[in-house]
């Protein structure tokens, strides 16, 4: 093979593309990674893991850091680059990067993950970066002794609350419909006396001046509207698949967004198969991992 032509194509540098490419790279196929963001893929938005066996606690930039390793020792390449576009040929696959230039593939893992949900309120986008965030992990040191929200109800929304807590003056929970994240991670967090909660509640308007200001409330019971005045907030009410290369190569996807495949991760395209959260079954790391195991497996039978 020459330089640029592989076995196998990964698209997508979180735990279900590296652990692909690890197990790809054992079973004997030249596997190359291609990442347009930062290695670890969802990792980089939160602070720890808790629940991935063997670690009952590890920095996420770590753990993400010990996978890329992993896939780097066993010999894959992995780039830091945008797949642009992917054209199907007659033996496999012609992908397309800015970055690192095209790239032959005989087979292909879509492992690209999902991209944080947008409240879609006056002032989200105007106030991006300006008070507005997603990543507590990324953003958290600038409102050291601010007044902050969270909007969110899942473990990610109460992992980034408790993130926050440890350097905001106070630090106000924002739900709509109830909690449902772990029961383990709520009773912690309701433990910081600088934390608190607003239910029964939607966020309707972010307001400021060159900063965000306040946040307007609207009760989902009652229709009464309030005002909260804080320095920032972060958004976390879930995740949309990111399947833009799937609406390329005409891949079927699912009514919530997510990639059709079957038990081997088989996608409707020959030779293409999916894993990770673009799949969306449980976005957790354990589960973004296996996919990508059995992705790569299934790319080797093929």
């Amino acid at each position: 093979m020459v330089e640029n032509e592989f076995d196998v194509g990964i698209v997508g540098g979180g735990p279900a593309g590296l652990s692909a490419a690890v197990y790809g790279q054992r079973r004997g196929l030249r596997c190359v990674v291609f990442e347009g963001a930062a290695w670890g893929g969802a990792l980089a938005g939160h602070h720890s893991i808790e629940n991935y066996a063997g670690f009952p606690k590890i920095d996420s930039q770590e753990l993400a850091d010990k996978m890329k390793a992993h896939a780097e020792g066993l010999g894959a390449r992995l780039l830091l680059a945008q797949v642009s576009e992917i054209e199907p040929e007659p033996k496999g696959f012609l992908v397309k990067t800015e970055e690192a230039g095209e790239f032959r593939v005989r087979a292909l893992i879509i492992a690209t993950g999902a991209a944080y949900k947008n409240l879609q309120v006056k002032g989200e986008k105007e106030f991006a970066g300006k008070g507005v965030s997603y990543c507590a992990t990324c953003d958290a040191p600038f409102f050291k002794g601010k007044i902050v929200a969270v909007v969110g109800a899942g473990n990610t929304a109460i992992t980034t609350a408790s993130l926050l807590a440890d350097v905001a003056q106070r630090v106000i929970v924002i739900y709509r419909n109830g909690i449902r994240a772990d029961k383990v991670l709520v009773d912690e967090l309701r433990k910081r006396a600088n934390v608190e909660f607003i239910g029964d509640s939607n966020v309707v308007a972010i307001e400021g001046a060159k900063f965000v200001e306040r946040l307007r409330l609207k009760n989902s019971k009652t229709s009464e509207e309030s005002v909260l005045d804080v320095n920032g907030v972060f958004i976390n009410i879930g995740l949309a698949p990111t399947t833009t290369l799937c609406t390329l190569l005409r891949i079927k996807t699912l009514e919530n967004g997510c990639v059709a495949v079957d038990e081997k991760q088989l996608t409707s395209a020959r030779g293409v198969f999916a894993a990770g959260d673009c799949v969306g079954h449980l976005r957790q790391v354990v589960w973004a991992a296996a996919e990508g195991a059995q992705a790569a497996l299934s790319a080797y039978e093929y």
